[in-house]
This record gives structure tokens, C-alpha cells and sequence, in this order.
């Protein structure tokens, strides 16, 4: 998701809000417009995200990493499971305010993801998610994104679904 923000007065926030169902997080890194995206093998396409092998798993899955990625301008971003209302993952960048390295005025220089250990986010492929993109709008910013990369695991099919 790439957009363009357009300066503006108050109120100086332009949110990009997106719903989707939880099976387009397994489209890999072929592309959003690749034909293969989501009928590809991991075995013999390294950048396929493996939907098939959720599918032949019950199409259960619980997420252990969440990491939005965003570009100058941003002030945060909230991933919500749509179904329940739950906030999943909210993340806030953090700014620089020097001129050494990693710490560059104006810069976004870190941007914690959400790691689950234990008591991970279960969800299936149908669930709906909410992606909520929150950008600074005092100032045009150019293409900036809302993307978000995740890791997760399979929940097998025999396995208890909490």
C-alpha cells in the first residue's frame, strides 16, 4: 500500500485505513500483482509465503512477529483483528534528534515491532484484519507505505484453537 500525503491544516493526520482477510498475508514476496502470488510452493519458489501449506494445516495460524513498515511523516500504525475489535499490534516510531549515525534529525530510526512469545494473536485465513496507517500531514510526504511483515506459526488441526 503506497500513497502520496497532502499537506494539510488542521486536523494534520492523513489515516489510510484498509481491511483484508488474514489469507493475503501468505502471498510471499512475488508482487502484488503476480499471478503465482498465492498458488506458488515455498519448495521450488523461495519468496512464496506458503498458503498451501496453511490450507493442508487447517488454515490455522498464530502470529509471533509484527513489525510496520512506514516511512518519514509517520506517526504509528494499528493492526486489528476486524472480527473481535482487538488491537493486535500498535507501534510508534521513534524520531531522531541528532546528526550522528542512527540518529538523524527528522528520521525515523527505530520502529519496534510486536513479538509474541506466548499468548500469540490466533487467527484463521477468513479472519478479517484492519490496518490503520496514522501520517504526519503538516507536510506533503511522497509515496510512503502501510505495509505490514509478519512471521507466524501453524496451528495443526488437532491442536486446541483458544
Amino acid at each position: 500500500s503506497e500513497f502520496d500525503v497532502a499537506q494539510r491544516q488542521a486536523p494534520s493526520v492523513q489515516i489510510l485505513t484498509r481491511t483484508f482477510h488474514a489469507r493475503e498475508l501468505f502471498g510471499g514476496l512475488l508482487g502484488w500483482n503476480s499471478p503465482h502470488r498465492f498458488n506458488c510452493s515455498r519448495l521450488t519458489t523461495a519468496m512464496c509465503g506458503g498458503l498451501h501449506e496453511v490450507e493442508a494445516a487447517g488454515g490455522r495460524f498464530e502470529l509471533r512477529y509484527a513489525h510496520f513498515h512506514q516511512h518519514v511523516g509517520m506517526l504509528g500504525g494499528i493492526l486489528m483483528n476486524a472480527d473481535t475489535g482487538e488491537v493486535l499490534c500498535e507501534t510508534r516510531g521513534t524520531y531522531g534528534a541528532g546528526d550522528t549515525a542512527m540518529n538523524e534529525l527528522g528520521y525515523v530510526v527505530a520502529i519496534p515491532p510486536c513479538v509474541w512469545q506466548s499468548r500469540a494473536p490466533q487467527l484463521t485465513l477468513d479472519s478479517n484484519l484492519t490496518s490503520i496507517a496514522q501520517y504526519n500531514a503538516s507536510m506533503p510526504h511522497l509515496a510512503v507505505m502501510s505495509m505490514w511483515e509478519m512471521r507466524g506459526a501453524l496451528i495443526a488441526s488437532d491442536d486446541v484453537f483458544v
